[in-house]
């Protein structure tokens, strides 16, 4: 998920979370594992849906070409 910087901090990103959040508690397996890379600021508004840091148990990475 991407908020346009002209619109952030408006409850947009929040909305788009909560939506996600409804469609898996109706829709994901008990056994699901969701996992998300957050940048800049983002952790602090995953956090408030449930979602919590890995590390060190598990890393984030990434190749640029």
């Amino acid at each position: 998920m991407a908020v346009h910087p002209d619109y952030q901090r408006q409850g947009i990103g929040a909305r788009i979370m909560a939506a996600l959040m409804n469609y898996l508690r109706e829709n994901a397996p008990q056994s699901a594992y969701v996992c998300l890379i957050a940048d800049n600021d983002a952790p602090a508004l995953y956090k408030k849906f449930g979602f919590e840091l890995t590390a060190p148990v598990s890393v984030g990475m990434a190749l640029r070409m």
